[in-house]
């Protein structure tokens, strides 16, 4: 199995997020955000917040069943095939959410964003394309990954 695709796509991925936060940060920083002393700010930030705890439990619902489609496969070309699709979609899923923990920071100016941004690019690490890893989703015990 080549694992350069993987890594080359995680590196870009992970560029973005990195970018997103710090750019983020950096603006927040120097004194700017949106809505930061709007008495408005709190209703935006939990409606959004609130939006992305149930997207995100979608999400997760959503690749729950698509690991349990993988074990089912059977031929190992299908099985590489189908897991592609489903890394690309969780790496996407952390950009989105990365993305949108460093926007709402820039909205709102408040930590809580800032951390979230963090644990977002925290999880995201886990995610680094590695032999265990491919292992493990793939429930392939002699894989060979170059």
């Amino acid at each position: 199995m080549d694992i350069a695709p993987y890594k080359k796509a995680y590196i870009g991925v992970l560029f973005i997020c990195i970018l997103s936060v710090t750019a983020s940060f950096l603006i927040v920083w120097q004194g700017y955000a949106i809505l930061a002393n709007i008495p408005e700010t709190k209703t935006v930030k939990d409606i959004i917040m609130y939006s992305m705890i149930g997207v995100a439990a979608i999400f997760s619902s959503y690749q729950r069943k698509q690991k349990q489609k993988l074990a089912t496969l059977t031929d190992f070309d299908e099985k590489i095939s189908f897991y592609q699709k489903i890394y690309n979609k969780r790496l996407w899923w952390h950009v989105i959410s990365c993305v949108i923990s460093a926007f709402l920071l820039f909205l709102t100016a408040r930590k809580f964003f800032l951390y979230l941004a963090i644990f977002d690019l925290v999880l995201m690490l886990l995610a680094f394309p590695n032999k265990m890893l491919f292992k493990k989703e793939l429930n392939e015990e002699d894989l060979i990954v170059h």
